[in-house]
């Protein structure tokens, strides 16, 4: 079977319970006149094994997530977290029937997917134009400090990002972060 992609996709690795690597390609998929956030997974992270990766919906509670079919965006971001002593998979998008950036989140590769109420609760509202991008920053390798940051265009075109520090849950957004 081939698969029907959006042009934009967001991949990244992390590791299931065993410790095996998996690397999971998170697009948007249309599912009739709507549009569903899923990923592939890999089988095996040597490409050379030609495996197949094997497709999935993302739910939460049974039901699909469904993207906004006018700025149907993804992307996605791991690490691991050491509060907690797992993997981490952030992945954002944008709400079905708004503009506002939503997370969703998981821990380890076999955990079950949840919405980041605490980044859900910011209400960020992008510009119809909008792209996202995420990435984790660390300061150093001792003090295992860092930031979770999430950029993008707000709903006034200025690019903006919002960040957490790793081991707290409050996020924090920067506008217009070109000056």
């Amino acid at each position: 079977m081939v698969a029907t992609l959006q042009n934009d996709l967001s991949a990244v690795t992390t590791r299931d319970a065993s410790g095996n690597s998996k690397d999971l390609l998170f697009t948007v998929r249309p599912r009739g006149t709507q549009y569903v956030l899923s990923y592939f997974q890999s089988q095996d992270p040597n490409e050379a094994r030609r495996r197949y990766y094997t497709p999935e919906n993302i739910t939460f509670g049974g039901e699909p997530i469904y993207v906004n079919p006018a700025l149907p965006i993804v992307s996605a971001v791991a690490f691991f977290d050491f509060k907690k002593q797992t993997e981490e998979v952030r992945v954002y998008y944008v709400h079905s029937n708004s503009l506002q950036i939503r997370e969703l989140k998981r821990s380890g590769c076999d955990g079950k997917w949840e919405p980041g109420e605490a980044f859900n609760n910011k209400e960020m509202e992008l510009a119809q134009t909008s792209g996202i991008t995420a990435n984790v920053v660390s300061w150093d390798r001792q003090s295992k400090n860092g930031q979770l940051k999430v950029y993008f265009t707000n709903e006034k075109g200025f690019l903006s990002l919002m960040y957490n520090d790793l081991d707290e849950d409050e996020w924090i957004p920067r506008n217009n972060i070109t000056g």
